[in-house]
This record gives C-alpha cells, structure tokens and sequence, in this order.
C-alpha cells in the first residue's frame, strides 16, 4: 500500500486563488473536482474536453520527466490531441481539467506560485484540489509540488493503476513510495491486459470480435510463441465427444488470419470443468505489423443454445525471447525487446518538448512506459549509459559523448555522411545499434541534417514504431518518405553467414586431415613395431 497522509479535507469555503485568466471550456459535463477519487476519469480529454498540464518555463530535468510521464499517460486513455503540456508562457486561459506541476518561485506568474505555496509540504509528494477564481467563474485545479526536485520521481502515483485505485480526498501527501514487485512473467500477457474478455460462443454466437494488441518487434524467427488457453464447454459437447455421426465441434483460434483448430471432442475436461489448451504458434503468424490481431470462432455448434464453449480471460499470450539472439539490434526491434528494461534519454543544452513527447509516445507499449532517466548531456556520467537503453536526441555536434569511430553512421566535421549508406536529400534520420557502453542494451540517435532544434518529428517516430524493418539506419527523405538500409543489413548478414559456413567447412576439413594423419603415424608406428620384432 502506499504511504499517504492525509493532511485535511478540502472545504468549499476555502479562500480561492485569482488567476488573472479566462476559462476556454464547456460547461461542467462530469461534475466539479472535489475528490482525488476523480483522477484520472476528470482528466481524460475528449472531443468536447480539454486537458492542460501547466508547468514553469524552466522546470528541472527531473519535473520535465514527471509531467512528460502524466502527460503520455493521459494522453493515451484520452481521444486524439486533447492533452496538452504547457509553460505558463503559453497558457492564455484555464481549460476544463487542468493540473499544475511546479515548485516554489519557479513560475514566473504570482497566482501559480500561490497556489504550489498553500499546497507545499516539507517532505513528500503532495497532491490537492484547490480553486481558482477566473475572470468569469471559478474551478478547482489540481496542484502537484513536492518538498524537493525529487519528490516528483513518485508521479508514479499518478500513472500507475495499482496506485491509482488509492487515490482518496482533497489532498494527500505520498512520504514514502512503495516498490512494485517486479513481474517474473513478462512473456506472458493474459487475453485481459490484451483487452480481450471472456468470451462464451454458442450456436447463436459463433465469432468473437476481432482483438488488436500492440506487440514490440521480437526476433520471432528465434522465438517460441503459443496461446495458453482456458476453455469450459457445455454438458451436451462433453455428452457428444463420444459420437461420430454429429458434425464435429471446434474452436478456431485466428491468430493474424492463419488458423488453429482446436477439436472440443478431444479436449481433456478437468474435475471442476476447466480444460488448459496449449496452442502453438507458427511463425507465419508474426508479420510485419506491430498488430496482433486474434478473433475465436466456434464451428459445429448447429444454432444449438445449449452446445457452447466458454474463453476465460486468463488465457494468455506467451513468448520467449532469448537476449543473447539480440547480436545486433536493428529497427525490427524498436523500441525495446523488453518493456522492463530502463531507458537513459539524453538531451542537448538547447532542445524541444514536442521532441520529448514525441519519444515518450513511441516509448509506449500499451499505454506503459520504462523506467526513464532524463538527462542533459553536460550532466551525463558513463555509469547511467550503463545497464540501459540509450537514446540521444540530437548528434554528434550535440554531444561530445558519441564518438565516430563507434557509430554506425559516421561524421565528418560532425556533419553525418549518409551518402556512405546511399541516401541523400534527407532532413531527419535516426539510427539503432549495440550500446558502446553496455553491448547487451541499444543505443538510438535521432539527429537531423541541417541546423534544427528538432530531430524527431511526429510522423517520422509514428513510422518508426510501425516499421518492422531489418534495418539500422531509417531517414526522413523529400515529402516525408521514409527510407532504410534494410537491403545492406541483410545483405550483410547472409555474407556473415556464408563467411561463417565456409569458415566451419574449412575446420571440418583441417580437422579431417588432422584425422587421417594421426592414424597414418599410427599405422606406420605399428609397422615399424611390426618389423622389429
């Protein structure tokens, strides 16, 4: 449980902060902000409501990285573009759910640092709903400060849904942040967390919907995938498995379109009903898209209601990745093997938040981040390259850290050549290699050819993390289409192959012929012996 400590209840009659600002909104549509129980229903953007996060013009890298989590994580339960992340420079009127992040004297507006004042507690993380008053009315807001930069490391809080479901009051204080048990089974995924409940089809029901989940790029060549599923079916199924004149029951499982049946009169029923069915699956089923697609379908059911078959939503997904197969990671694999694996993020002195919020997003497995470090690149020790995944934003004129004779695109004068690699007019690229700094983890460089604040455009990350490609180097050429080198990597790696064969065959023949001589000097030893005697 978390540690919170509720410091009082918030009342109606409290004094309310005037904010100099009009309020741009719809009339109240779920009722006022009152309790921490709201959160996040009262945030979520749709298409008549708008949601803002307000913080100060210069936040600490440790703020940034806090609103950059809450911002991604309510931007993905809310409808397109409806959450938005602020300075205080840019907001010109209180939209209807607003939360604001700072800390003492760091806004430049008075009214905002009134309110992180009265919210502002000497140890923990505080949350609490306070009003406003507008030009034209009042509402109330949510304040998040904390009694130090570091506090703001617990927004955890607010993006986690086991801590969610906590949230209580008018305003809570969170001293001490629990530690979420890792999880052993992360290559096993229930149909539940894939959006998929349980189903029951019938003569009356014979298909399920279709069930899209977004899965990151694997190497599922080298991966053992099936379908763990948790079945029950009717007395009359269990009644007929041993007749042979009714037309057959089955269950297909539609995996990305290729089928996998499942005989019901074969099935094994467990005392208490519940039958396990291991369904393996081919890798034909894996694509190219980031998309698997799943869909149940009964067959030999007759449009009897009493002839059905019950899905559990316990059923899971499991795969195995192996991490040694990951040799050398290409875009196939982005953003990351693992979701449990952290992520270092390093930014130049001069850089854009819609780039961070750009990488955030493309970050994001099914709503669910890494963990991330958000680091400048003056500030970056070699230990925090370490154990992570590293994501640099901006090249090797930004930082001094990336040195050429490590990278797979190389710098002339810290102008990237891409013409080695065979591109040209291009504006943005980005490239994926091992870590120079830790070889088990990634290193990704998003940069840009001509002079630009912004190295990862909106479309281009989109692509990215549809792509699927086998290739290391993606840029962004004329119009905004996207090209790779997926033709030399694999072009490549067969010539790796066929050196390797070739290299095997050669010591099987020197072997070969180590062979035979040794037993032609034992067989003239043996004569030699031989004439001796």
């Amino acid at each position: 449980m978390l540690s919170f400590i509720v410091l009082f209840t918030f009342q109606t009659t409290a004094q309310a902060v005037n904010v100099n600002l009009q309020y741009s909104g719809e009339a109240e549509t779920n009722g006022k902000l009152s309790d921490l129980n709201q959160y996040p229903e009262y945030f979520i953007g749709t298409e008549t409501r708008n949601t803002q996060i307000i913080i100060p013009d210069e936040p600490t890298l440790i703020m940034l990285n806090a609103a950059l989590e809450l911002t991604n994580y309510l931007s993905n339960i809310s409808a397109y573009n409806k959450v938005k992340l602020l300075k205080e420079s840019q907001v010109k009127a209180i939209f209807d759910a607003t939360i604001i992040i700072g800390q003492e004297n760091q806004f430049k507006n008075a009214s905002f640092n009134k309110l992180i004042r009265k919210s502002k507690v000497n140890d923990g993380l505080s949350l609490e709903i306070q009003p406003i008053t507008l030009r034209q009315s009042t509402k109330n807001v949510l304040v998040v400060t904390g009694g130090d930069d570091a506090e703001f490391e617990k927004i955890a809080v607010l993006t986690e849904e086991a801590f969610i479901q906590q949230l209580y009051g008018s305003q809570l204080t969170i001293s001490n942040m629990p530690i979420i048990k890792k999880r052993t089974d992360l290559n096993l995924i229930t149909f539940k967390n894939m959006g998929i409940p349980s189903i029951t089809l019938s003569g009356e029901k014979m298909s399920s919907d279709i069930y899209s989940y977004y899965i990151p790029y694997y190497p599922f060549i080298d991966m053992k995938t099936s379908i763990h599923l948790h079945l029950k079916i009717s007395e009359m199924i269990q009644s007929s498995q041993k007749e042979k004149g009714n037309p057959l029951e089955e269950l297909v499982l539609l995996v990305n379109d290729v089928p996998h049946s499942i005989n019901l009169r074969k099935v094994k029923t467990e005392r208490n009903g519940d039958i396990f069915v291991d369904v393996p699956l081919s890798k034909a089923v894996f694509t190219k898209s980031a998309f698997i697609q799943i869909q149940l379908t009964a067959n030999g059911l007759l449009s009897n209601p009493e002839k059905w078959v019950y899905i559990d939503d316990s059923s899971t997904l499991n795969f195995h990745v192996d991490k040694q197969t990951v040799s050398q990671f290409t875009f196939r694999f982005f953003p990351f093997p693992k979701i449990d694996e952290s992520v270092t993020i390093v930014v130049p002195d001069q850089f854009r938040w819609s780039d961070l919020i750009t990488v955030y997003e493309l970050l994001t497995i099914n709503n669910t981040l890494p963990k991330i470090t958000l680091v400048n690149t003056e500030d970056v020790k070699t230990n925090l390259l370490e154990n992570s995944h590293v994501i640099f934003i901006g090249g090797k004129k930004q930082h001094k850290l990336l040195k050429d004779e490590v990278l797979a695109v190389h710098y002339n004068d810290n102008v990237p050549d891409l013409t080695e690699h065979g591109f040209f007019n291009v504006s943005e690229f980005a490239f994926i290699q091992n870590n120079p700094w830790d070889e088990d983890y990634a290193l990704v460089v998003f940069d840009a050819v001509n002079s630009t604040e912004q190295y990862v455009p909106k479309e281009f990350a989109a692509s990215l993390k549809i792509l699927g490609d086998n290739a290391n180097i993606v840029v962004n050429g004329s119009g905004g289409k996207l090209h790779t080198n997926e033709a030399q990597v694999t072009e490549k790696n067969l010539m790796q192959k066929l050196t390797t064969n070739m290299l095997d065959s050669k010591s099987f023949y020197l072997f070969f012929l180590f062979l035979f001589a040794v037993i032609a000097l034992n067989v003239y030893v043996w004569r030699k012996r031989k004439k001796k005697k």
